[in-house]
């Protein structure tokens, strides 16, 4: 037995070792990784987690023969750790190899007992009750709410803040295999919008704040929606792809798509609009970003060398009203349609099945 540590520093980008006695610290692997995550030996190999590397892989180096290579890829960034189990390794028999749990068995010392990953087991042992991951979170001014996604319960939920007692309501409940990200809600529709993490149908989706009206409204050239905001003065909603690392202008409605920075964004993880930009955080770049709202061009580092930015909002001191939208009056004047472009002002347009053309006019 070797009697070392290992780890792994995503910030420098290196996996070293030491003795058990702190001494003999020693650098081991370098070249090649961009953001080691978790790190394990077993039988002089050491085997990581690389969140950026192949779109997040899990890499072996083996000591006798100093090769490298790549055991899987295309994992994306949501694996945690890593350890190896084997026969050599692990002795015995399993504890909880015929377990009744909701979600994790462990073993204590002594016996197996239940646990979940969010929340806590209910009495019969069933289930997993309280409140899971919170992945996004926004504020609804109107109904005084706060709103979030949950992805490993693939819910939606509100909490009134006038009425704290009353506990979280879920609004909408999505399939099992739905992970709702960042939200969005649009207080003058009360409509919410989110991203959604569905390995087999990635999407933008929305709803009403009451949880009907459930829709897809993004559903093809998307591989991993993330961050997401809305422009309530333009009426348009942006967000980013961390996996085809571009970001997207559209409709409230998804159409009228538009690609704004497709070679700077990375990771976006999250994103706010405010005046004639969108800031976003980047978890590759390690950074805070800004840049044109309209073009994607004019692109600034605000922030450098942040290890893992999160959540980003505008704060302003300004509030804004539903009507200063000019198509909330009179429908804009417009004889058919009224929508504004993307500096918010207003455009009247045809059906398309109704006339051959389509611009009637700008005011």
């Amino acid at each position: 037995m070797s009697r070392k540590v290992y780890w792994c520093n995503s910030g420098s980008g290196t996996i070293s070792r030491i003795n058990y006695d702190g001494t003999t610290l020693e650098m081991i692997l370098s070249d090649g990784l961009r953001s080691p995550f978790a790190v394990t030996y077993f039988n002089s190999s050491i085997y990581w987690i690389d969140l950026v590397e192949e779109k997040g892989s899990i890499k072996k180096y083996n000591f006798n023969r100093n090769m490298t290579s790549i055991l899987a890829s295309g994992l994306g960034d949501s694996l945690k750790d890593m350890t190896v189990f084997s026969m050599s390794r692990q002795k015995g028999t399993n504890p909880c190899a015929k377990h009744t749990c909701p979600a994790l068995c462990l073993f204590n010392g002594s016996s197996p007992i239940c646990v979940c990953p969010h929340g806590y087991v209910s009495e019969d042992r069933t289930k997993c009750l309280g409140q899971g991951s919170v992945e996004g979170i926004t504020y609804g001014p109107v109904e005084n709410a706060l709103y979030w996604t949950c992805n490993n319960a693939a819910t939606i939920y509100k909490a009134d803040l006038s009425n704290i007692s009353a506990g979280p309501l879920t609004i909408v409940k999505l399939t099992s295999s739905d992970k709702p990200r960042g939200i969005a809600v649009d207080p003058c529709d009360s409509r919410l919008y989110w991203t959604n993490w569905n390995s087999a149908n990635p999407s933008i989706q929305r709803s009403f704040t009451s949880g009907y009206g459930l829709e897809s409204i993004i559903t093809t050239d998307i591989r991993m929606p993330n961050a997401i905001t809305l422009d309530h003065g333009a009426q348009k909603l942006y967000w980013g792809d961390a996996r085809l690392d571009k970001i997207e202008r559209a409709e409230y409605d998804g159409t009228n798509r538009i690609v704004l920075s497709k070679a700077t964004p990375q990771h976006p993880f999250d994103m706010a609009v405010y005046g004639e930009f969108i800031f976003w955080t980047d978890w590759i770049q390690h950074s805070v970003m800004r840049a044109n709202k309209y073009t994607g061009e004019e692109v600034v580092w605000l922030r450098r060398d942040v290890p893992r930015p999160m959540g980003i909002i505008a704060v302003a001191n300004t509030s804004y009203d539903c009507f200063y939208n000019p198509c909330r009056v009179l429908n804009g004047e417009c004889e058919d349609i009224c929508h504004l472009d993307s500096r918010g002002v207003k455009q009247c347009s045809c059906h398309p099945e109704e006339y051959n053309h389509g611009i009637l006019g700008v005011v």
